[in-house]
């Protein structure tokens, strides 16, 4: 049983890492990040880590691409980009990120989703399942989809803008009877700026063809799976880890 929350933050200048530990670190229970929120909402788009560099990380993820060029879904450890045309693409190891979130998932909870469950009844299940609610936690949703809608937004052009302009022009999926995978990620009030408070999701089809950020859905039959991570590693300037 890992410990309660503890909150330390370790900075290591030259390779640009942050290391934020809750309760006790070790093994695979750790979240990586590239970036932080606040830099993407603010115009930092230039990509800063290759996909191949990342996959050290984890193998379950979401994030996006140099200069916002569509929406990232990892799932067992293949990236996929989803584009503005609503199209899904595996990607090469050379394309680069500016924002991702990663992590090796091993479950530590499942449970069966009851059929037309939507986002804000998922949260609440999410909540009676989490045993610390300032951890962080990977969560996977593996199933049918009554319907669910995404989102993409295109690929920026510089000088970038903020990222609310961005969205402004995003576009949106919607898939009916579809199954599907979503990954995301659980992060407490207290990493506000750091990353989204709460929950964020990406999709991927089951046929690997179309997904994108998930906006809302309803849920036919449906497993959610969690994992308890204890460290969030922030790699803020590219390279990788000493």
């Amino acid at each position: 049983m890992k410990n309660q929350p503890i909150k330390r933050i370790v900075q290591a200048g030259i390779v640009g890492i942050v290391l934020l530990l809750i309760g006790c670190a070790g093994g695979t229970d750790r979240l990586a990040q590239v970036s932080t929120l606040s830099a993407v909402m603010g115009g930092d788009y230039d990509g800063r880590m290759s996909l191949s560099e990342l996959g050290r990380y984890g193998d379950m993820g979401l994030g996006t691409f140099d200069a916002l060029d569509g929406e990232m879904i990892c799932v067992d450890g293949r990236f996929y980009r989803v584009r503005t045309d609503g199209k899904c693409y595996r990607v090469s190891g050379s394309e680069t990120t500016p924002f991702a979130n990663v992590a090796f998932f091993r479950p530590e909870q499942t449970r069966k989703i009851p059929p037309g469950t939507n986002y804000a009844a998922l949260r609440k299940i999410i909540e009676s399942m989490i045993p610390c609610a300032e951890s962080f936690y990977a969560i996977r949703i593996d199933g049918t989809f009554r319907w669910i809608r995404t989102r993409s937004v295109p690929r920026q052009k510089r000088p970038y803008p903020p990222f609310l302009e961005v969205v402004k022009k995003q576009t949106t999926f919607d898939l009916g009877q579809v199954r599907g995978t979503m990954v995301g990620f659980y992060f407490p009030a207290f990493a506000k700026g750091i990353n989204v408070v709460g929950c964020h999701f990406h999709f991927l089809t089951a046929s690997r063809t179309a997904g994108g950020h998930v906006l809302t859905f309803e849920t036919d039959e449906a497993v959610i799976a969690i994992d308890r991570l204890d460290t969030l590693l922030m790699m803020l300037q590219g390279g990788g880890e000493n």
